[in-house]
């Protein structure tokens, strides 16, 4: 039986002949396998499109098996205008400076993505204070072809703005609800909500010795209406503990004090009183070493309290030492500066 080699022929690949910058724009989205002339003219309109261009012109032709589509992308359409409203019991002055803000003038070249992500800005710097309900209620380009002018509009709705309510903590099983208070120090009752400030507040929590992950949102569906149209919502604080205890062992050898094994101990929870305790032990031929630090959650007035002891014994060519020594510090931040106070003790 005789097979046309014609049947295992490869499918001709494709060559774009235009503009260098819109030809390595295009390539890489091009498919490994050339589709019929007139799909692959219909592919090349809508990614041409994407960038402002909406009247090219194609020319075909096959050479040894390689498309060479030679186009020419016609002029670009520029922004002629961009109308953006935003509904909703928003600050006057807010809306004016989000409208000002604007980041697509009259002029600039049209493109998708830059359409696409100006109508994001404004709505996630909605999203982001004050009014968590924002959603985009309508967006429309239209492009005159004879003009090639882009007429752009744009409608928001800001929805109510909330406030902070109380905080509402899940996933603690050794510690008391307080203890996330204690290391709460951003988000405050009756202040407008920010985005920002959740995330504070998160990242301060990720920050401990306690949590092992913490996830804080706005608790929009326990929304509770003010007389002055504002929401005010908890706060949902989501955490995952550390585990209760650590244990670490370890093993080696130094050339100084020979042969050494150690071992480690930490706890979040010291006393069920949410100390941090670090304490370690390592026995080595010519040195024996202890410490134990303690580290204690901040208080009221943001301060926290450290203290910590160790002892140290060597016997290296005949010198024999005994070392004691223990230390105290407060610190507090005060501002972007932070305050230490400390006392250490050694013998």
């Amino acid at each position: 039986m005789l097979v046309s080699p014609l049947a295992f022929a490869a499918p001709p690949a494709i060559v774009l002949e235009g503009p260098d910058e819109l030809s390595k724009l295009m390539t890489p989205y091009l498919p490994e396998e050339a589709p019929a002339p007139r799909r692959l003219q219909a592919m090349l309109e809508e990614m041409l499109a994407t960038e402002g261009y909406f009247s090219p012109s194609f020319a075909v032709s096959e050479v040894e098996g390689v498309r060479h589509v030679r186009f020419d992308p016609g002029p670009r359409a520029r922004i002629a205008d961009a109308v953006i409203d935003i509904d909703g019991p928003i600050d006057a002055e807010r809306k004016r400076a989000l409208i000002a803000a604007w980041p697509l003038p009259a002029g600039q070249p049209f493109r998708q993505e830059d359409w696409s992500e100006a109508k994001q800005r404004i709505l996630s710097d909605l999203l982001a204070v004050t009014h968590a309900d924002a959603r985009l209620t309508g967006s429309a380009a239209e492009i005159d072809a004879k003009t090639r002018r882009a007429h752009l509009t744009v409608r928001y709705d800001a929805g109510p703005p909330y406030r902070f309510g109380a905080l509402r903590v899940t996933g603690l099983h050794r510690y008391p609800a307080s203890l996330v208070a204690r290391y709460n120090r951003v988000v405050k009752p009756g202040e407008p909500y920010r985005e920002e400030t959740l995330a504070m507040l998160q990242g301060a929590l990720v920050a401990t010795p306690h949590f092992a992950a913490a996830r804080v949102s706005l608790d929009r569906d326990g929304a509770i209406p003010g007389d002055d149209g504002t929401l005010t919502a908890p706060v949902a604080v989501e955490v995952r503990e550390e585990a209760a205890h650590r244990f670490s062992f370890g093993a080696g050898a130094s050339s100084n004090t020979g042969a050494r094994v150690e071992a480690g101990y930490h706890t979040p929870n010291l006393f069920n009183q949410a100390w941090n305790f670090n304490g370690g032990l390592r026995v080595e031929q010519k040195q024996r070493s202890a410490y134990a630090d303690v580290d204690l959650p901040p208080d009221e007035k943001n301060r926290r309290h450290a203290f910590g002891l160790m002892v140290e014994t060597t016997d290296i060519q005949g010198l024999h030492t005994n070392r004691h020594a223990f230390g105290a510090r407060t610190t507090q931040p005060r501002g972007s500066v932070e305050q230490r106070l400390s006392l250490n003790w050694e013998r």
